[in-house]
């Protein structure tokens, strides 16, 4: 913010596009991956720079709230959370891969009591495929 205040009044404010890039600079400054995390969500986390081989993050608090999500606990009450599983059951004992973690065998998508419609739909809004 002070670099805004040693703007001049005869220098025009920046418009919304540049101070988005300069935010975003800035973070990419202190965390170069969040600079990929969209573009990896779009691609599936297609391509080396979105599959690294240790946290990808610089504050170790991140990387903590990160490694979380591989615990299976966690898993669990995520997957109850949005749809994709029932109460007791584990996440990994589902085939995800149909987007609505339901084992379809010969039952209709979304006919088992309980699993939420728009269980497909991942964070941010992608659909999960």
């Amino acid at each position: 913010m002070v670099e805004l205040a040693a703007i001049p009044e005869s220098d025009p404010f920046p418009t919304l596009e540049e101070i988005e890039a300069r935010l975003m600079d800035d973070v990419k400054t202190q965390e170069p991956y969040c600079g990929l995390i969209e573009i990896c969500m779009v691609s599936d986390f297609e391509g080396e720079e979105c599959q690294p081989e240790k946290c990808p993050f610089e504050n170790g608090a991140a990387c903590d709230y990160l490694e979380s999500c591989f615990d299976p606990k966690i898993q669990n009450e995520y997957g109850v959370a949005l749809g994709l599983i029932l109460e007791g059951e584990k996440v990994m004992d589902k085939d995800l891969n149909n987007g609505l973690g339901i084992d379809m065998g010969d039952e209709a998508a979304g006919a088992q009591e309980g699993v939420s419609d728009n269980a497909g739909v991942g964070g941010w809004g992608i659909p999960v495929n």
